[in-house]
């Protein structure tokens, strides 16, 4: 007790009716809100962190769902070999790009092939230069044009008259 006789609120247990009341006044506005049936849900600030907290449980982890490592990694040497003889690179280029790929910078890729490293970024840019001319934006465009311009429908038929039958001659 203190000097006027009162219980102090260390003494009382704190702030747990502080606790108390605001939970008194959630819920009545979670009762208010509940009853409103126009609109979008409004939520409360702890109603919306319940409903968030139950749906990341609900929901799997990123790493449960995600594609293995090794199965990842063999796609990626794959894809790198497919650019790698698309652009009729070197094995020499073709092994700084991957382990640049991999993250290694030019000097620890020098030391690996013991090569100076103004090497490795020569090397690294004519690969470059190389994948860059190999896959063009255009790629296959031209086939595309040349099948569409060479179809039947846009060829016109000849038609020859003998007598009065008319035969139509392919091409």
């Amino acid at each position: 007790m203190n000097e006027d006789g009162n219980v102090g609120m260390a003494e009382a247990g704190g702030e747990d009716w502080r606790d108390d009341a605001r939970r008194d006044l959630e819920k009545a506005a979670d009762r208010l809100l509940a009853g409103t049936s126009r609109g979008p849900r409004v939520y409360t600030e702890r109603a919306l962190a319940r409903k968030i907290r139950l749906e990341r449980a609900r929901l799997p982890e990123a790493e449960v769902t995600a594609m293995p490592q090794p199965a990842a990694d063999y796609l990626v040497r794959r894809q790198l070999e497919l650019v790698a003889q698309q652009a009729r690179l070197t094995r020499l280029q073709a092994a700084v790009l991957a382990l640049a790929v991999e993250g290694l910078g030019a000097v620890e890729i020098a030391r690996e092939f013991g090569i100076s490293h103004y090497a490795v970024q020569r090397q690294l840019r004519i690969a470059r230069r190389r994948i860059a001319a190999a896959h063009s934006p255009y790629d296959g465009l031209f086939e595309v044009y040349w099948h569409e311009v060479h179809r039947c429908v846009y060829h016109k038929r000849r038609v020859k008259v003998i007598s009065d039958f008319r035969f139509q001659i392919s091409d």
